[in-house]
């Protein structure tokens, strides 16, 4: 087959540990069942790990929600520990994630008007998914930050 012909699948690779996430469910499953990564399968469609991405030094936990055939998004958040720290402040966490995530994809494509506590909610498009970042008001503020692939 020529090279040009051939697609190659979207993917939002992670740092630590390597590993690519594609919009196939199954690919996913047997990439991690694969590697040495540890995992929780927290329900059916939705498992967490530990690592890193971004090309950034912070500890991160990474969310996937998926069903039978596709990923629905992928999210992305601190660990347990770091919310229960004396230390925690949702702004000084949404600035540090904005840029690194600025010097990970540029300025975002599309900033809108101000979320919970006077953060912009941020977008940036890539070729193969879309990053959100913002901060809402679900069970208390959070901050979120999520990856969804485009619907093909």
């Amino acid at each position: 087959m020529l090279s040009f012909l051939k697609r190659t699948k979207p993917a939002f690779v992670i740092d630590f540990p390597q590993i690519s996430i594609t919009p196939d469910t199954q690919t996913f499953i047997a990439s991690l069942k694969a590697s040495d990564i540890e995992y929780t399968l927290v329900t059916n469609g939705y498992i967490t790990f530990a690592g890193k991405a971004f090309a950034c030094d912070i500890p991160l936990m990474f969310g996937v929600h998926f069903n039978k055939l596709r990923i629905e998004f992928i999210e992305v958040f601190r660990p347990l520990e770091y919310y229960q720290s004396d230390t925690y402040d949702i702004s000084e966490s949404f600035s540090q994630l904005s840029d690194v995530l600025r010097k990970q994809y540029g300025k975002p494509l599309v900033t809108t008007a101000a979320s919970i506590g006077g953060h912009p909610c941020e977008q940036w498009h890539t070729s193969n998914y879309i990053v959100n970042h913002y901060i809402m008001d679900r069970f208390g503020i959070e901050e979120h930050l999520h990856i969804n692939f485009y619907k093909k």
